[in-house]
């Protein structure tokens, strides 16, 4: 265990409360709204604001291996936002629904740009592994 830990494939993709913020900030406003809020957000950090995780900034940061993320924030946030505005926000099995739709488009455009910048395959696997269980779990915690 101690070898996947200290794998530079799972301490480069850090588990924040970013995830979760985007869909929550999407169920909260709305496709409409909470897409330009995260749009924003990407917008700041691009522009050397330091709101990224760990203080990163830059279009770098875009480019890197946390980069498919971020990109999928603003996608995740308009389905999620969509979902919301057609009434998936009431109830905590639609919500639940609506915020793990958004976790597979937020890790459906993340993965592939975090399995290109890392080798081997199963340290890949076990980060990927890794955040989709993370949330996972705050998708089913709020709603």
């Amino acid at each position: 265990m101690r070898l996947c830990v200290n794998h530079p494939a799972v301490l480069t993709i850090p588990i924040t409360g970013q995830t979760f913020g985007v869909l929550l900030v999407a169920m909260a406003l709305g496709r409409v709204r909470g897409s330009a809020v995260v749009l924003a957000y990407l917008a700041e950090g691009a522009a050397g604001l330091p709101v990224f995780a760990g203080g990163a900034a830059g279009i770098g940061v875009l480019a890197g291996p946390t980069g498919g993320y971020l990109i999928g924030f603003l996608l995740a946030a308009y389905l999620t936002g969509w979902l919301a505005d057609h009434g998936w926000d009431r109830g905590y099995f639609k919500s639940a629904a609506a915020m793990l739709a958004g976790n597979v488009v937020l890790f459906g455009c993340g993965w592939p740009n975090c399995r290109s910048s890392y080798r081997p395959v199963p340290s890949w696997r076990w980060a990927c592994i890794r955040l989709w269980w993370v949330g996972l779990s705050r998708s089913l915690s709020l709603p």
